[in-house]
């Protein structure tokens, strides 16, 4: 009885010290059309990606940026560079994606937020 409680415990306790939620997106961006794609609050982050790929809808779609629970951003630039990255609020993933990004009048195209 003791090893199957022990046993038990084993399996149980490592659930409940774990984040209630692992909530991935993720950011895909064609450098040649300018289309994106992102997607928000899957429990995988390879989920995440092919949805943001599909709503990306372009042939060298890539993926940029992929957060969990937290917030990614992609910025660009007139002459086609892009930056990108994630952090814990909205204004700091913009603000590294914009210094990442180093054209002409670079500014945020698309930022997403995946979490509880």
């Amino acid at each position: 009885m003791i090893r199957k409680t022990l046993a038990a415990l084993v399996v149980v306790l490592p659930l409940l010290a774990a984040p209630a939620f692992a909530e991935y997106g993720a950011i895909a961006y064609s450098p040649q059309t300018g289309r994106y794609g992102y997607s928000y609050n899957y429990w995988y982050l390879g989920d995440a990606e092919s949805d943001a790929l599909a709503n990306c809808d372009a042939p060298d779609g890539e993926i940029v940026a992929w957060c969990r629970n937290e917030y990614c951003a992609l910025a660009v630039a007139d002459d086609g560079s892009y930056g990108y990255s994630s952090g814990p609020t909205q204004a700091s993933a913009e603000a590294a994606a914009l210094s990442y990004c180093t054209g002409p009048n670079a500014h945020i195209l698309c930022w997403d937020y995946s979490g509880d």
